[in-house]
């Protein structure tokens, strides 16, 4: 009966895809959108994501778009990404020298990262076309969505794959994951969902967007919580900090922020106490609250608050340091956790073991290159700048306690909206070339932002 539904399912997907190869903002909209709220589809004895069905027709696009282009290679974080992935392929190979092993379990996750790749190449050819608004409401739209699912789930009990969970009152309960399956990575994308919408609603209310910012926001911090993901309360925490910098110049903005953070609690706890059910809201507030409180303690006892982050840690370098071919090409990616039964937990201890001397370097190029982005953008348009370098701090800081580059379901929504907020920041543009509607939508902005 499972394969009866799933077949049909497969085929209608795989014919939207189809369809949108000459839609560049319908594939966008699926990254946006479908990705991080569909879970994969079981079909036989592997797993069908909307990230591999968005594969095919973004690729064709990109093709198509790079033979009129030259197959020129434009955008500091599509550079980036690109030396990442390599990275990861010299990974394979050197795993393969060293274990005399042709993993396929191995080989499909570095396809899924070439798969995370495609739309970032895809946002860069074609940003131009669509105004930024649009990009950001499918982004608040996909987030909202994916946590009103994961509250449904996570009130009836429902949760994918082998969750994590926690213990309240002698009983043990899953933590939120939603349709990732995972707390860690839906914990993350509820942080960046809040950060985004704070942001919205202090720089870039317009549009309409003010109500999207306020459901997705609200439910992603309520989604949040219920992940008990400390991970992504930093994520959140650190870039909202960033975004209330220029604030202590404006007493004006200041006082609003204050008042919406007041409102989001406020709404948050409405809704959680009328709609839901208020003892598992309750049991899951209460457990968040003492592993946040429990942060304190990281000086003394850091092995307990980093949940034996550094077992994994150690296991990792002990693995890493025992084999000379590792050196410059690591272990192998993604195969700490498919090989050797541990896990990195931590972005640059992931690069460092898995992809060795040259993956460590290659990620520190791709945030290098992120981050300059947001710096130039912030010259071009101070709100989009400031977005920009308040989505990298916060992704950082979520890079210490999380392998956040594999969350497959976040990654392709969050970079295609650094790109879309950073328009052309890092590549040499002919102003006098652009289409007439990215040049009203430019115009329009910078006469709200001097009215302001």
């Amino acid at each position: 009966m499972n394969l009866l539904t799933t077949i049909p399912a497969g085929l209608i997907l795989i014919l939207a895809a189809g369809l949108s190869i000459n839609r560049p903002l319908w594939l966008l909209g699926g990254y946006l959108v479908l990705v991080p709220l569909f879970p994969p589809l079981p079909l036989g004895q592997i797993e069908l994501s909307m990230l591999d069905l968005l594969a095919v027709p973004a690729a064709i696009r990109i093709i198509c778009n790079l033979s009129r282009s030259g197959f020129e290679i434009k955008g500091g974080i599509v550079k980036g990404m690109f030396i990442l992935v390599a990275a990861a392929i010299f990974s394979y190979i050197s795993f393969c020298f060293q274990t005399q092993i042709l993993s396929a379990a191995l080989l499909f996750r570095i396809i899924r990262l070439i798969e995370m790749f495609l739309p970032v190449i895809l946002a860069y050819q074609t940003f131009r076309d669509y105004p930024t608004h649009r990009i950001i409401k499918l982004f608040l739209i996909g987030a909202g969505l994916t946590a009103a699912v994961a509250v449904f789930m996570f009130i009836n009990g429902i949760s994918l794959r082998a969750s994590q969970t926690f213990i309240e009152d002698g009983l043990e309960f899953f933590r939120a994951g939603g349709t990732h399956g995972d707390s860690g990575s839906l914990g993350s994308f509820m942080g960046v969902s809040v950060l985004v919408s704070i942001w919205t609603l202090l720089y870039y209310n317009r549009h309409g967007l003010a109500k999207w910012a306020l459901i997705s926001g609200g439910l992603s911090g309520l989604t949040l919580l219920m992940t008990l993901s400390r991970g992504g309360l930093i994520l959140a925490a650190s870039g909202v900090l960033i975004l209330m910098m220029p604030l202590l110049r404006n007493p004006g903005k200041l006082i609003r922020a204050a008042i919406l953070s007041v409102l989001f609690v406020t709404a948050g706890s409405i809704a959680a106490s009328k709609f839901m059910n208020h003892d598992l809201i309750t049991m899951a507030a209460s457990e968040f609250g003492q592993r946040v409180t429990g942060l304190s303690e990281i000086s003394s006892d850091f092995e307990t608050v980093s949940s034996h982050r550094v077992v994994h840690w150690k296991q990792g370098l002990n693995l890493y340091k025992a084999s000379a071919l590792a050196w410059p090409f690591g272990l192998g990616y993604k195969s700490l956790k498919l090989h050797y039964d541990t896990l990195p937990d931590n972005n640059f201890n992931q690069a460092l073991f898995e992809m060795g001397v040259f993956g460590l370097l290659a990620l520190l190029v791709m945030i290098g290159s992120g981050i300059k982005e947001g710096l130039l953008q912030y010259r071009f348009n101070r709100d989009f700048g400031l977005l920009g370098i308040a989505l990298w701090t916060g992704l950082i800081s979520n890079m210490f306690s999380a392998d956040v580059l594999t969350y497959w379901h976040n990654i392709p929504a969050i970079f295609i909206l650094l790109i879309a907020i950073g328009k052309n920041a890092g590549i040499n543009v002919d102003y006098n070339q652009y289409n007439h509607r990215y040049y009203a939508e430019y115009e329009a902005y910078n006469s709200q932002a001097n009215v302001r």
